[in-house]
């Protein structure tokens, strides 16, 4: 201990503090003179909207940042397509009614008059003809399970003749 320590030490013991007063019962007397006052709550009502308000405020914040509103779209799978590449294809069941995905069941004659494009001479005769919206006229080969189709749009030779090249490709 220094000499400065031993000087305090020897002057604290030298003075004269007084008693602390004995505050409690004035204090309980104050306090019995007052009614307590209960704790107020919000409403429901407001409580809720609160609860709203501050949802939509994280809601805002996170369509306003690009990463943070890809990353909500992706959890909630939203806006894009998912593309899975499997080795092998799942089995989907045949579909009774065609009628409702490939339009109306015509004869091939009545469909070459219905078309507003001239439907081409098949090598071999199809089991079903459908004419559906957007002038498309569909062949089905076999029975439904599982279909080989044919489709023809309204386009010209030349425009299908690409695409048929584009298919051998793939």
């Amino acid at each position: 201990m220094n000499e400065l320590e031993r000087m305090l030490v020897a002057l604290g013991g030298e003075l004269d503090v007084p008693e602390a007063p004995d505050l409690a019962p004035g204090v309980l007397q104050a306090m019995e003179g007052r009614r307590a006052q209960p704790v107020r709550r919000l409403p429901r009502r407001a409580a809720l909207v609160a609860a709203a308000v501050v949802v939509l405020a994280a809601l805002g914040a996170t369509l306003a940042i690009p990463d943070a509103r890809s990353a909500l779209f992706r959890v909630l799978h939203i806006g894009g397509a998912r593309i899975e590449l499997v080795d092998e294809l799942p089995r989907v069941p045949a579909q009774s009614d065609l009628e409702l995905s490939l339009g109306t069941r015509v004869s091939l004659e009545e469909a070459r008059g219905r078309a507003s494009f001239d439907v081409r001479e098949l090598d071999d005769a199809p089991d079903r003809v459908y004419v559906g919206l957007n002038d498309t006229v569909w062949f089905l080969y076999g029975s439904p399970a599982p279909p080989v189709l044919r489709f023809c749009f309204a386009k010209k030779d030349d425009t299908l003749e690409r695409a048929a090249e584009r298919l051998r490709k793939v």
